[in-house]
């Protein structure tokens, strides 16, 4: 305590101290203005240069071309980077080795065979196989040679039931054709065609469980039991 007064007792070395520590930070702001405005020039400089370079390398072809190329490059990457979601998306939509193997199950536990698949597409006017009805359909003909693919014909469905109300493909020749509809005949005849008017009227479709809602809800049975023992009352 007593050594501090003492140092600000003597004002006049204090006053001498503050001063040369003015003076020397004076210098050294100088000395920082000077090497500031050095450094500006040499950017200046750097950046004219830049500039001219760049203005000739704009010019020239050869850079243009290749500047050309990346950006499509670029933008082919974004496109391949979107394709691949898109195929890994649909490939999961169309994984029916899950549902395959809950319907396999169903089939040998009730000594029945697999033996086709029917699709009615969302479409009104859409009345043709798609990739996934033919993948699904492939793979049944593995184990059943007679397989049927049945497309709904939005178009034939009526409350009157009047004609066929679907498509009929079969396999031949390493492809799925078209079946006349000459060539096709129900088991009951035009009775069949009654009954689905019968069953259309009564709106029993409003009951029907498709596989899809039986995986939104377990609870839901999809085998459709009510309404094949009301097809069955009807026959």
């Amino acid at each position: 305590m007593e050594d501090e007064m003492v140092t600000y007792s003597n004002l006049d070395q204090l006053k001498l101290t503050a001063e040369d520590r003015r003076q020397r930070m004076i210098e050294e702001e100088k000395h920082l203005h000077a090497k500031r405005d050095a450094i500006k020039k040499v950017v200046s400089e750097a950046t004219s240069q830049y500039e001219e370079l760049k203005s000739k390398l704009n010019e020239n072809e050869t850079f243009t071309q290749l500047n050309n190329l990346e950006r499509r490059w670029q933008h082919q990457e974004q496109n391949n980077f979107a394709m691949k979601e898109f195929i890994a998306t649909k490939k999961a939509e169309t994984d029916f080795r899950p549902t395959q193997k809950v319907v396999e199950y169903y089939c040998k536990s009730k000594g029945l065979e697999i033996a086709g698949y029917y699709q009615g597409n969302e479409n009104f006017q859409d009345s043709s196989p798609d990739a996934v009805a033919y993948r699904v359909a492939e793979k049944v003909q593995e184990n059943f040679s007679d397989t049927c693919l049945v497309i709904v014909d939005n178009q034939k469905i009526s409350v009157e039931c009047k004609e066929i109300g679907f498509q009929l493909y079969q396999h031949s020749d390493n492809k799925w054709k078209l079946k006349d509809k000459t060539s096709v005949f129900l088991e009951q005849g035009h009775g069949a065609l009654g009954i689905a008017s019968t069953l259309l009227q009564s709106k029993v479709y409003r009951h029907l469980v498709d596989f899809d809602n039986h995986l939104d809800d377990i609870s839901q049975d999809w085998s459709n039991q009510l309404i094949n023992e009301e097809i069955a009352r009807c026959l």
